[in-house]
Formats: C-alpha cells, sequence, structure tokens
C-alpha cells in the first residue's frame, strides 16, 4: 500500500461559511472557515488502478450575505477561495481548473448546473474532481 498526500488551501471571505473535504465519500475535514487560511492535508491509498473522488463541499451561505446595488452588481458577497491543490507535493494549477467541475444550483434560486470551476466557491455546493491513483500515472495523463 502507497500512500499519497492532498494538501488543500482555503480561505473564507468572511465568517458563517462551512467547508468539508470528502475523498471517496469520506469526510477528512469538516470545519467554518475563518478568514484567515486554512490547510487541509491528508494521506491516502495510492492503490493501482483506483478511481477517486475528490469533493470540496460549501454550505452554510445564505441570501443575506449577497448585497446586490441598485444597479444589479454585487456589492458584497461571501465565498471561500480554493488557492491550492497538490498531490504528492505536487501543484495541480491549471489542471485543477481544467479537471474540476462545480455542482450548485445558484443558492436555491435555480435549476442545478454542472459549471466550470474557476477558484471560488460563490454558492453552496460541491467541487468535484475524478482522478486515478497511482497518482502519478494520472499526473502524466493529465499534464
Amino acid at each position: 500500500m502507497n500512500n499519497c498526500e492532498l494538501l488543500i488551501k482555503a480561505q473564507a471571505s468572511d465568517s458563517d461559511l462551512c467547508l468539508e473535504v470528502k475523498l471517496n465519500n469520506q469526510t477528512k475535514f469538516k470545519k467554518i472557515l475563518s478568514t484567515e487560511s486554512e490547510s487541509i492535508k491528508f494521506l491516502f491509498d495510492d492503490t493501482d488502478d483506483c478511481k477517486q473522488i475528490l469533493e470540496i463541499i460549501m454550505s452554510g451561505k445564505q441570501s443575506e450575505h449577497t448585497v446586490i446595488d441598485e444597479d444589479g452588481n454585487i456589492s458584497k458577497d461571501r465565498m471561500i477561495k480554493i488557492s491550492h491543490v497538490s498531490l504528492d507535493q505536487i501543484e495541480l494549477g491549471q489542471l485543477f481548473t481544467d479537471q474540476a467541475i462545480y455542482l450548485h444550483d445558484f443558492n436555491g434560486t435555480a435549476e442545478k448546473i454542472q459549471a466550470k470551476f474557476f477558484g471560488n466557491m460563490g454558492c453552496n455546493g460541491t467541487v468535484r474532481l475524478e482522478f486515478s491513483s497511482p497518482v502519478y500515472v494520472w499526473l502524466l495523463e493529465n499534464m
């Protein structure tokens, strides 16, 4: 059995937002975030030919957290910024952005959508990344 390290750095723009990280449906981290950067680090089994599903879940956002001015522009909002994702000390950067999907329903105001993820979670929902083990092979195939 080989271990692989996953590291995520996240930060909330304000309080009351909860971040949960799951790997293969097992919760690895769950906490109300502060405006301080949070490093989430854990090891997982890097078994050959194994599909892995990483989910980064935001909850706790309320409609009053988004302030819209008279012109329809958002003047204040709460969100979680994912600033770093690495596997085995290799920063995924653009690969994470290219491969991850963001599932959300605009905080209950629209139908559920599947969108590209660009680093900020502005709606309650899930950022999902599917990858395979061994991680180094997946990285080579996708970089």
